[in-house]
């Protein structure tokens, strides 16, 4: 029977949607690679996409050089549809 390989990044992506929030050490060298791994983690998650269908979400993420801490914050894009004209 075919079981795919587990994939690296996606516990913390998991994390990211349970707690809208994680914090990893990791390595300056190796930062870019895990910050896109995330990101393509989020883009490759079809059901998270189906229950957010209207709602619009964006991985705010930063780096501390001196902490060697990597921030991944789900935040919530208010788009066209959130904006009422006032009388």
């Amino acid at each position: 029977m075919f079981r795919p390989k587990p994939r690296k990044y996606y516990s913390i992506w998991e994390r990211i949607k349970k707690r809208g929030r994680a914090v990893i050490e990791c390595d300056p060298k190796i930062f870019p690679r895990v910050k896109k791994a995330v990101i393509k983690e989020k883009y490759m998650d079809y059901s998270f996409k189906l229950i957010n269908e209207h709602d619009y979400f964006y991985l705010q993420i930063s780096y501390d050089r001196e902490k060697h801490r990597a921030t991944f914050v789900l935040k919530e894009t208010v788009g066209i549809e959130g904006v009422r004209a006032s009388d």
